[in-house]
């Protein structure tokens, strides 16, 4: 996976733009993928509900209230990610 992903950096112009990284997926994805495991998001992510409510674990919650979850719990489910340590 380095390989290919030196490979695929190897690509870019010594005078590479925003737009140029936006277009090698590998990097991409190894980005994003660091970022999932490693948030930079120090705090919970809060949300608000939306209108009618939502019922969470049997527990009825009002719209509008503000919920939140930390990003390393819900970035380990094996229910949103497949292997998620892998």
């Amino acid at each position: 996976l380095q390989q290919e992903l030196e490979a695929e950096v190897a690509t870019l112009n010594e005078d590479y733009g925003d737009t140029d990284i936006d277009k090698l997926p590998l990097l991409n994805a190894v980005i994003e993928e660091a970022l999932r495991l490693y948030s930079a998001a120090p705090s919970g992510l809060p949300r608000s509900v939306p209108p009618g409510g939502v019922t969470i674990d049997e527990q009825f919650v009002p719209a509008g209230t503000t919920v939140t979850t930390q990003a390393y719990s819900f970035h380990r489910d094996p229910a949103l990610f497949p292997r998620p340590l892998e």
